[in-house]
Formats: C-alpha cells, sequence, structure tokens
C-alpha cells in the first residue's frame, strides 16, 4: 500500500502489528509488483494483502494531476495579484497536504476544489481516482477545515454526482459546525 496520508500510515502499522508472530516479513511493494522477486525469495510464499491498493496504484500514479515544485518555480514570475485555485484531490494524489498548502497559500488562493481521492474504488468502478465524496473520517479534512472559517473565497464541492455532492455537503456541515 502506497500511503497518502495519516490514515494510510496507521492502517499500514495495523496489519503489521496484525501479522506479528506469524513467521514471514512483510515488504511494502506499492507498485510494480513483479520487482518483489529481487527482495525475497522467489520459490517462497507471497500474501497480496490488497489487490485493489495495488492496481490503483499502478492505474493512478501519484502526479497524474500535479507536479511538485512546480508551482514554486513560477510564483516569482507571476503577478501578486495572481490567485491560486487549490485542488485537494490533486494534492492528495502527489502526497502533499492540503491544509499545509492552505496554509502556505492562503492569501493567494481565491478557489478551492473540494473533493476527496479514493484509489481503490477508482479501481473498481473505472472512474477517476479524486473527485470523490468527503468523508467525515478523513484525517486531511479535519485539519483543513478549521482553517476556512475566515476564509472568503469560492469553495467548490467537485464531485460529479447529486448524492456524492449531498454527501459532502452534510460532511462539510458537521465537520465545520463543530469548529463554531
Amino acid at each position: 500500500m502506497k500511503s497518502v496520508d495519516a490514515e494510510d500510515d496507521k492502517r499500514i502499522r495495523k496489519h503489521r502489528s496484525d501479522r506479528e508472530g506469524w513467521g514471514f516479513t512483510t515488504v511494502e511493494q506499492s507498485v510494480d509488483i513483479e520487482k518483489i522477486l529481487v527482495k525475497c525469495d522467489s520459490g517462497g510464499s507471497f500474501l497480496l494483502d490488497s489487490l485493489t491498493a495495488l492496481l490503483a496504484n499502478e492505474m493512478f500514479p501519484s502526479d497524474e494531476n500535479t507536479n511538485p515544485g512546480l508551482l514554486e518555480a513560477m510564483l516569482p514570475y507571476l503577478e501578486t495579484s495572481s490567485g491560486l485555485c487549490m485542488d485537494t484531490g490533486h494534492l492528495l494524489l502527489a502526497g502533499q497536504n492540503p491544509a499545509e498548502f492552505f496554509t502556505t497559500y492562503r492569501q493567494r488562493i481565491g478557489e478551492i476544489h473540494l473533493h476527496a481521492v479514493d484509489k481503490e474504488q477508482a479501481a473498481l468502478d473505472g472512474k477517476l481516482a479524486d473527485h470523490r465524496r468527503l468523508r467525515q473520517n478523513e484525517s486531511w479534512l479535519q485539519e483543513l477545515l478549521p482553517l476556512l472559517g475566515d476564509y472568503r473565497g469560492i469553495i467548490n464541492l467537485e464531485v460529479f454526482s447529486w448524492e456524492e455532492a449531498e454527501a459532502g455537503i452534510d460532511v462539510f456541515g458537521t465537520i465545520h459546525a463543530s469548529y463554531g
């Protein structure tokens, strides 16, 4: 599994803990599964924990819609009045923290495209990994929402069905209400 946030880190730790004492070594291989053979005895037995996670990592590389470092390189050449659009799904796909991005570029962000990422579901349904509904238990969202209290720009709940939009509005409202 390729970790993209603290939730994934917690899940990986739990999986490793659950397997302790089983008499085998855990090797994380989030892409290029054939490369596992150079790390292990090719005649040994293997437990593939999450085929959907592996498939999603192969289908949706982390740099799909972003180029980390490019924004920082371009900023000196942009007018200070140039606004930024912060896209949470694209940041998550690139392994970046939306709350940190918001804190860093807050004064320049004029619009936020707010949506989640679900690579495993994307591998199953063939749709994009991003533009997924918000879920209340997502740590990145719980970290970001308190920062938006006095944000005056546009927040676009960027999902592609009414059901996902309604679910996202409910989650957004519930979490946001808890911060006053």
